[in-house]
């Protein structure tokens, strides 16, 4: 399998370790920094630029690392692979939620049958 890991920096140890699981498993990774990728919108296909060149179909499926800093521009180059049906380990809406605490708790107190796996 093909995947795009969708991080900023290659130093962080958690992406390092996602990177050696993925190659230990026999699978192709390749870091890829979003905050550099360009989203094209319009009718047809969704495009993701990065280094210039179309990524979109470039991968099986992304992981997305996306930092506090950069979460609006994250999660719309994710929204872009999620239109072209590209799998996503986090899907964008979840990752702008998560950003939003506030959200994040009223989400729970609307479905109180999830609280006794969030404490």
């Amino acid at each position: 399998m093909d995947i795009g890991l969708l991080s900023v920096s290659m130093n962080v140890y958690s992406t390092k370790r996602i990177v050696e699981e993925a190659e230990e498993l026999g699978h192709y990774i390749e870091q890829i920094d979003h905050t550099k990728c360009s989203v094209k919108i319009g009718a047809g296909k969704p495009h993701v630029f990065y280094n210039g060149e179309n990524i979109i179909n470039a991968f099986d499926a992304i992981i997305p690392r996306i930092g506090t800093k950069v979460t609006k521009h994250g999660s719309a180059v994710v929204k872009q692979f999620e239109m072209n049906n590209i799998f996503s380990t986090a899907r964008s809406l979840s990752i702008s939620r998560a950003r939003n605490k506030v959200r994040t708790l009223q989400i729970m107190a609307a479905f109180p049958f999830l609280k006794p796996y969030f404490l």
